[in-house]
């Protein structure tokens, strides 16, 4: 009889992590500091806090990635000051990517399709003078899709004879 299978594109595993030092255990090695604030390692992750003027931002640039894949982004910040936000940034568009990020500590999960090869991420403090973001454990990771399969059978009956029809208790068989 014929069969169909249908694949779940189900998440299978997930790739490398494509961010360097997204534990801040090298201090800011890899990454870029806004010229409008200062940033701290000495706690184990990157406290940013902003000036008031100039570019605010914590970020990570030049990050390879595979055009048409779907990758899964995790990191903790704790906010204080309102207006921060996290966002990729594929050398073209932001805005789509964009999460706000709420005031005290919060782990954020976000899974994007990148758009490109090279791609940035972004932290941004709020603008007002002292705010402060702590960025910590950071990984971008491709999603790598498993293929789970299921298989529906169409077509006759296996069973013709009413006699090979069990109804019944299997619980002590």
């Amino acid at each position: 009889s014929p069969q169909s299978i249908v694949y779940d594109h189900s998440e299978k595993k997930l790739g490398s992590d494509i961010i360097t030092n997204g534990d801040y255990s090298n201090g800011t090695t890899g990454w870029s500091i806004g010229a409008g604030g200062t940033a701290d390692t000495s706690s184990g992750a990157l406290v940013y806090t902003y000036s008031g003027s100039g570019n605010n931002f914590v970020k990570q640039e030049g990050i390879t990635s595979v055009n048409g894949a779907l990758y899964k982004a995790v990191f903790t910040v704790t906010e204080s000051g309102g207006s921060a936000y996290y966002g990729y940034w594929d050398g073209t568009n932001l805005s789509s990517s964009v999460i706000n990020l709420d005031t005290g500590q919060k782990t954020y999960t976000q899974y994007f399709t990148a758009t490109s090869t090279s791609i940035t991420i972004r932290f941004v403090a709020g603008n007002s003078n002292g705010n402060s973001i702590t960025v910590d454990n950071v990984s971008v990771e491709e999603v790598l899709m498993g293929n789970h399969a299921t298989t529906s059978f169409f077509g006759d009956e296996l069973i013709t004879d009413t006699n090979d029809n069990y109804v019944g208790d299997f619980s002590s068989a």
